[in-house]
């Protein structure tokens, strides 16, 4: 069995669960696991296709480019005055202004 190495440096366990996973919030980090196992369980009793798909949302939405997304919305016309609340099909959006800037 090969051993992944972390940030720590020291390797995984037998069980391939790297230290720093079992100091996370366990509570939340259980709960996720266990929906987790009852989609998979529901996915196998029904016969149907799974698809599972994890996101990093820190990375997917921390690296967006806020000038540039702040252009975009005033070009497609999206209404940028603070308490403003955008809704576009099961997005919705509410958008308050921390600081000025312009555009």
């Amino acid at each position: 069995m090969a051993f992944r190495q972390i940030k720590s440096g020291k390797p995984a366990g037998p069980d391939n669960i790297p230290a720093e996973a079992l100091k996370a919030d366990v509570r939340s980090c259980t709960d996720q696991i266990a929906t987790l196992r009852i989609i998979v369980e529901q996915s196998i009793e029904w016969n149907s296709s799974l698809y599972i798909n994890f996101i990093d949302y820190e990375k997917a939405f921390d690296s967006v480019d806020r000038t540039t997304l702040w252009k975009l919305l005033r070009y497609y016309g999206v209404p940028l005055s603070p308490g403003d609340r955008l809704d576009h099909e099961d997005v919705n959006i509410w958008i308050e202004a921390r600081d000025t800037m312009d555009i």
